[in-house]
C-alpha cells in the first residue's frame, strides 16, 4: 500500500464589490474630512456589498457573511451607486481591528489597462457598440483568509461629486465605514 499524499485544496478567490450610496453620505455627512488620514466616520448604511465566488448575507445590518476556506484570497473593489459616473468613490485603505486574526493585512494593487472598453456615444446604432478602447487605471485590495471568524474592518474611501460644470469630479470628503465580515465554513 502506497502512502497517501496530502494535497492542499486550490486557492479560491472571493470578490467583494463595495457599493457606496453617495446620496446617503451627501445627505447625512455633507462635511467630510479633507484629510485622508482622519476620515469622517459614517454608519454602515452608507455601503452595500456584492459578492461573487461565495454566499453572502445582508450587509444592511452592517454584517456580511461569506463562505471561504483558510488560504482563500479575498479581493475588494469599490464604486458608487452611480457607477462612478456622476459621483465617484475611491477605496484607499482597509483597516482590520487590532485583534483581527481572520485576514492577513490587506494590500492595495494597481493595474493599468491600455484597451479598457467604454460605450461609444457616437455609435451608428446609438447603443454604444462597438465600444471605444481607452486607457484606464484600476485598483483593488487583497488579503488571504488566515482563520474563520468575524473580521471587524474599517473601509476608508473618498467621494468625489460632479462639479457644476458637469465635466469634473471634486472631493466631497474622506470617510470611514465599519463592516463586519463573517468568514465561516468551507466553500462548496
Amino acid at each position: 500500500m502506497e502512502p497517501s499524499a496530502t494535497t492542499t485544496p486550490p486557492r479560491h478567490r472571493v470578490d467583494l464589490l463595495v457599493v457606496i450610496d453617495s446620496d446617503y453620505v451627501k445627505e447625512n455627512y455633507p462635511d467630510g474630512s479633507r484629510v485622508p488620514g482622519t476620515p469622517t466616520p459614517v454608519d454602515s448604511h452608507a455601503l452595500f456589498v456584492i459578492c461573487a465566488g461565495s454566499d453572502i448575507g445582508d450587509i444592511q445590518s452592517g454584517e456580511a457573511i461569506c463562505t471561504a476556506a483558510v488560504g482563500d484570497v479575498v479581493s475588494v473593489t469599490c464604486t458608487t451607486i452611480q457607477d462612478n459616473s456622476s459621483d465617484a468613490g475611491i477605496l484607499y485603505d482597509i483597516w482590520q481591528a487590532v485583534n483581527g486574526q481572520v485576514f492577513t493585512p490587506f494590500k492595495q494593487n494597481f493595474s493599468e489597462l491600455t484597451g479598457a472598453v467604454q460605450p461609444d456615444p457616437e455609435s451608428e446604432s446609438r447603443d454604444g457598440l462597438p465600444p471605444l478602447r481607452k486607457e484606464a487605471h484600476v485598483s483593488n485590495f487583497t488579503a488571504d483568509v488566515k482563520s474563520l471568524g468575524n473580521a471587524q474592518l474599517g473601509l476608508a474611501f473618498g467621494i468625489y461629486t460632479l462639479a457644476r460644470d458637469g465635466q469634473r469630479q471634486d472631493l466631497l470628503g474622506y470617510y470611514l465605514s465599519p463592516v463586519v465580515l463573517q468568514v465561516r465554513g468551507q466553500r462548496p
